[in-house]
């Protein structure tokens, strides 16, 4: 389990110093991650992992002044959540957390419930100015528009050209809704990784992909 102390969540994936908080994590509870979709007819949700920290040094209380994070420990701070199997790492989760919520279980047990969010519930709450297209224009294109609203890194967006073309349009309210419309209209689908990056898939994706045309 990973930190960006100091990374805001405006930071590009790969420019985010991660801080391994591995030892204080709690097995139990244990850690819990929920992404996806639960058919394959329902739209893709925001992810989300909740952990416990255990915090008898007070390093992860915001109040604490001689603590080693004290100042850097603010909402939105970047989550990382990942598995080492066969000295292979492989990320489960990237997100947000929401807070620092301390817990006192007796006098000198402190711990701290992380509950994270992937950055699809932070586009679900930015409701930008409306983009108001003149031009048809394919569907990757349109996502890409709709991202830089938000001024979502252009290295965290692995977007297809798309092959609807879409005609002029008002996209207005929150983000993700106007970028699922747009993959409504594709027949694809949109979603963020595991990885952080939001993810666009068009109609034949699926077809492409060598999990599908591979033994």
């Amino acid at each position: 389990v990973e930190i960006g102390f100091t990374s805001a969540a405006s930071t590009a994936q790969a420019s985010i110093t991660w801080t391994d908080v591995t030892a204080d994590v709690i097995t139990a509870p244990t850690i819990s991650i929920s992404r996806g979709r639960s058919t394959e007819l329902d739209t893709f949700q925001a992810g989300t992992a909740s952990l416990t920290l255990r915090n008898t040094s007070r390093n992860y209380d915001p109040a604490e002044a001689g603590g080693s994070h004290f100042g850097d420990l603010l909402p939105l701070r970047p989550l990382r959540v990942r598995q080492i199997e066969a000295a292979t790492s492989y990320t489960l989760f990237t997100g947000y957390l929401q807070g620092w919520p301390q817990t006192y279980a007796m006098p000198k047990w402190t711990e701290v419930r992380i509950e994270g969010v992937d950055g699809w519930g932070l586009l679900a709450n930015d409701v930008p100015t409306p983009l108001a297209t003149t031009a048809e224009e394919t569907s990757g294109l349109r996502v890409g528009r709709l991202l830089d609203l938000d001024s979502w890194p252009a290295a965290d967006r692995d977007i297809d050209t798309g092959i609807a073309y879409l005609t002029a349009d008002v996209m207005e309210g929150d983000l993700t809704s106007s970028l699922q419309k747009v993959a409504d209209a594709e027949g694809g689908a949109i979603y963020m990784s595991h990885t952080g990056q939001v993810r666009f898939e068009d109609r034949i994706a699926r077809i492409r992909d060598t999990r599908s045309i591979t033994s």
